[in-house]
């Protein structure tokens, strides 16, 4: 029989797994970007910001190992928009779609960050630092059926 605090340990081990591993897949390829107006500019800055801001990506963004592309024909190839669910780029950030997994507190300070409302599949678990995230904050968040 396992104890609880084991359980515990096991639970922030997963958590974390499953937070690290997508962050280090945008090593892969360059994340395209599309700029054609001053709204989509503030948006990208917010978006280093933010990655500048995280424990894993920050190095690799100032090592230059994480590096953008800009997308000139405008066609709004995918951009990873969260480490569990891709958004095309060239859309209006309104909203972070997480379609499976667990959405984690660094996943809501985004949304704020953003001003995005948070857009849930079914299957996908709210940490509990995210929940308390969530109740301190004004972010929106949808639980498709």
């Amino acid at each position: 029989m396992t104890s609880a605090p084991a359980l515990g340990l096991r639970a922030l081990v997963r958590e974390l797994i499953s937070e690290i591993i997508p962050q280090l897949n945008l090593l892969t390829r360059p994340q395209r970007v599309v700029i054609t107006d001053d709204e989509q500019l503030n948006g990208f800055v917010r978006r280093v910001v933010t990655t500048l801001d995280d424990p894993v990506t920050g190095p690799l963004l100032r090592s230059g190992q994480l590096c953008f592309q800009l997308d000139t024909a405008g066609n709004g190839a995918a951009a990873v928009s969260s480490p569990t669910a891709p958004a095309a780029e060239g859309q209006a950030t309104d909203s972070i779609e997480i379609d499976k997994g667990v959405l984690t507190e660094r996943i809501v300070a985004r949304a704020i960050t953003e001003r995005a409302r948070l857009v849930l599949g079914r299957t996908v678990v709210i940490t509990p630092l995210a929940r308390e995230q969530i109740r301190k904050s004004s972010v929106e968040v949808v639980r498709r059926p």
